[in-house]
């Protein structure tokens, strides 16, 4: 994958505004991914069209220039290409033309995480699947299940969309530790307790919370309309995924007949089995997928 939030995004706006440097780019990506043995390049731009992160007015026609010009050189080769998309619709309407990127892509992997945090001042979970009645249309529209129905609006084939799961978790300090649930407010200029091995003030990896929940150090919820846990102590707060969570979001994906979904990362999960069997995150996406393929050959799992 080339880019992400610290590549920035006038390095991409820069970079696809002339021919000559598209080209450049795509000699170099080409010869880098043939020379080291590589199936294939995502590109992830945050964002297009963008400007406050260095975006153009123009990036929404380079980009699928870009696409198109990417895919023509690996046509030759058994190389796929992907492109990373957001959910939210502002981001979407300025630098994304979905139909003509569509054509030039494999698939879409879609950032369907970090929809909430502390810029919002309340605590929530980061990758809610579903809409809250009491929320604001804002805030309804910005879940995984709208945002995934606005791309197919947009013209995504629903066979090209990968649901991105994130094996993290967003971190607040609460306001007022007697007051926990969603929607309570943080001291949003305070960063959280850092975990013992991403030591990030501002996320938890999911082998870093799961400790916490196991020992009842930390009192976990679960969400019933939003389909998502957290997790608090004190004035800590977590939002993150968990089995439950995962599973929940894997038959809206199979329900809905989208292609599947792509992992950010999968490090994160419980990979040493601290809470139980190793890896329990991407296990329930690896027997979701199961169940699936035996349905389709009419056995039933069990």
């Amino acid at each position: 994958a080339v880019g992400g939030w610290d590549h920035g995004g006038k390095v991409f706006s820069d970079m696809v505004s002339k021919p000559e440097r598209r080209t450049m780019f795509v000699k170099s990506a080409l010869d880098w991914m043939l020379r080291h043995g590589f199936d294939g390049l995502e590109i992830i731009w945050k964002y297009p069209g963008y400007e406050p992160r260095g975006g153009t007015s123009d990036d929404k026609d380079n980009f699928v220039q870009l696409l198109k010009e990417l895919k023509a050189a690996f046509n030759p080769h058994p190389l796929f290409l992907t492109a990373a998309v957001p959910l939210e619709e502002n981001y979407l309407e300025d630098g994304y033309d979905i139909p003509r990127l569509t054509r030039n892509v494999d698939w879409f992997n879609v950032l369907a995480y970090d929809l909430r945090g502390k810029w919002n001042r309340f605590t929530d979970m980061h990758s809610i699947l579903y809409k809250r009645a009491a929320d604001s249309k804002y805030f309804q529209e910005l879940t995984i299940a709208e945002g995934m129905k606005r791309l197919v609006s947009m013209g995504a084939p629903k066979e090209k969309l990968m649901l991105g799961i994130a094996f993290y978790g967003r971190t607040y300090v609460l306001r007022d530790p007697a007051k926990h649930g969603v929607k309570a407010r943080i001291k949003h200029d305070k960063p959280a307790e850092a975990g013992p091995y991403v030591r990030s003030h501002d996320l938890m990896g999911y082998y870093e919370i799961c400790p916490n929940i196991k020992s009842g150090l930390w009192t976990r919820e679960f969400d019933q309309e939003a389909k998502c846990p957290y997790a608090y102590h004190g004035d800590q707060w977590v939002g993150y995924e968990d089995g439950e969570s995962v599973a929940n979001k894997m038959d809206f994906i199979i329900g809905q007949g989208y292609r599947g979904v792509m992992v950010f990362n999968n490090d994160l999960d419980d990979f040493r089995g601290v809470c139980g069997p190793k890896n329990p995150l991407m296990n329930v996406i690896f027997n979701k997928v199961g169940e699936k393929e035996l349905r389709a050959l009419n056995i039933n799992p069990t």
